[in-house]
C-alpha cells in the first residue's frame, strides 16, 4: 500500500522532516497497536512557504487478511525546526477497511478436493475388496483328482485304418 503525505510549511523558518512511521491500531482503542510498519527516514528540509510531498509505502501482514476487516491507520510525521525543537503530527488517523482480493482460482481448495476424491476412491476400492472377499466366493470349487482310466481303453475315437496297423506292429 502507498500513501502520499503532503507537508506545507506556512511558517518563516525551515523545517526538517525526519521520518514517517505508520501502524495499524485496534479501532476501539487506539492505544492497542496491531502492527507497526517500517519507519522511513527522509531528513529533507522544507523551506518556508513551500510544499513537500513524501511517499510512504507499507505492507499489511498476511495474517490480517481474510474477508473485510477494519483497522485504525495512523501515519505520523516527525519533524523539527532549525533550532532543534521536535514535532509530531498525525498526518492520517482514521479507520480503514482492509479487503482481501478474491482470486478466481484457489489452489488450497483445489488440492483439498483432489485429496478428498483420492480418499473417497480408496474407500470405495477397499469396500469392494472386502465385499467380494466376503460374499463373492461362497462357492468352494472342488479339487479335480485324476484317478486314471477305468474299464479299459476306449478306441472309438481312433479311425479304423489306424487301429489295424498298430495292432500288427504291437504283435511283432
Amino acid at each position: 500500500m502507498k500513501a502520499l503525505i503532503g507537508f506545507q510549511n506556512n511558517g518563516e523558518k525551515a523545517f526538517i522532516v525526519d521520518n514517517v512511521e505508520g501502524s495499524f491500531r485496534y479501532p476501539m482503542d487506539y492505544n492497542y497497536v496491531i502492527q507497526n510498519f517500517t519507519s522511513f527516514r527522509y531528513a529533507r528540509e522544507v523551506a518556508p512557504a513551500s510544499l513537500q510531498t513524501f511517499l510512504y509505502m507499507f505492507v499489511p501482514s498476511e495474517q490480517l487478511a481474510g474477508g473485510s476487516r477494519t483497522f485504525g491507520l495512523v501515519l505520523k510525521l516527525n519533524y523539527r525546526d532549525e533550532e532543534g525543537n521536535l514535532y509530531t503530527d498525525s498526518a492520517f488517523n482514521e479507520t480503514v477497511s482492509v479487503v482481501e482480493y478474491d482470486e478466481g482460482f484457489d489452489t488450497e481448495i483445489f488440492f483439498m478436493y483432489v485429496l478428498l476424491a483420492a480418499v473417497s476412491l480408496l474407500c470405495v476400492l477397499g469396500a469392494q475388496y472386502v465385499f467380494t472377499s466376503m460374499f463373492g466366493s461362497r462357492k468352494q470349487s472342488r479339487k479335480v483328482i485324476e484317478t486314471g482310466t477305468q474299464g479299459g481303453i476306449d478306441y472309438d475315437y481312433i479311425p479304423k485304418e489306424h487301429l489295424g496297423s498298430k495292432k500288427k506292429v504291437a504283435s511283432k
